[in-house]
């Protein structure tokens, strides 16, 4: 008996991924809130995890691919539409 406690609290992770990833990932690598665990999971072609990589990735990309400038952005006032 003495793998029941260890079993019951397995069984409450049993098909809850946000519980798993809270548990794992909480608290750790940047993530702060509650459910930080969660949100900044391992996914994506480069399976970022954790909110500091997130954060490091997405200054990366933006400066590597700045916005285009406004006058590369199609005006709508110059797309017709149909009535």
């Amino acid at each position: 008996m003495a793998h029941l406690p260890i079993r019951a609290g397995a069984l409450s992770f049993a098909h809850n991924e946000q519980k798993i990833a809270n548990e794992v990932y909480g608290g750790r690598t940047g993530n702060t809130a509650p459910d930080d665990g969660f949100a900044y999971r391992g996914r994506g072609l480069l399976q970022l995890t954790g909110n500091d990589s997130y954060a490091q990735a997405t200054k990366i990309l933006r400066d590597s691919y700045p916005r285009p400038t406004s006058s590369l952005i199609p005006r709508l006032s110059s797309v017709q539409t149909r009535a």
